[in-house]
């Protein structure tokens, strides 16, 4: 099993109080709000798998107009992340303002032209040369060029 969202369990018949008490039990994960993996696939995905899929269902969640970045869209792009946290979810909008921050949850206000906005598996991702950027300014000088160089070896 894949993603479920709240909306697909609603359209087989499954109620809120069915989810919640799925994700009590430990038979569901919640990724994102209304939206749940097994639990048992959940515990199977290393942390890149973890983090990508909640990636993806955080980009979802936000709608039209979030653009995943920074570590999750190295994730996205399948470089190696070794010395970066996988706990936040990064997603950014094209404003200069209305940012926000939880402990697994960054949103970043940040002016992207066209140029920076890729499609990755369906999703609008910030470019490699973007995500490069983005990182570099918010790590350390060591993590910037395992990053910088893995993005040079993807093209």
């Amino acid at each position: 099993m894949g993603i479920l969202t709240r909306a697909q369990a609603h359209r087989d018949g499954i109620s809120d109080a069915q989810l919640q008490r799925a994700v009590r039990c430990g038979e569901l994960h919640r990724i994102a709000a209304g939206i749940y993996m097994r639990a048992d696939h959940y515990r199977e995905l290393d942390a890149r798998a973890r983090h990508r899929h909640t990636a993806l269902a955080t980009a979802a969640a936000c709608g039209p107009g979030a653009i995943v970045s920074h570590v999750s869209a190295a994730v996205m792009h399948g470089l190696d992340c070794g010395g970066l946290g996988l706990n936040v979810v990064h997603v950014t909008r094209n404003r200069s303002s209305g940012g926000r921050k939880s402990a697994t949850f960054h949103l970043h206000p940040a002016p992207l032209v066209p140029e920076e906005i890729v499609l990755v598996d369906g999703v609008a991702t910030t470019s490699l040369a973007r995500t490069f950027v983005d990182i570099a300014r918010t790590t350390s000088f060591e993590n910037a060029v395992v990053i910088g160089d893995c993005a040079l070896r993807r093209g």
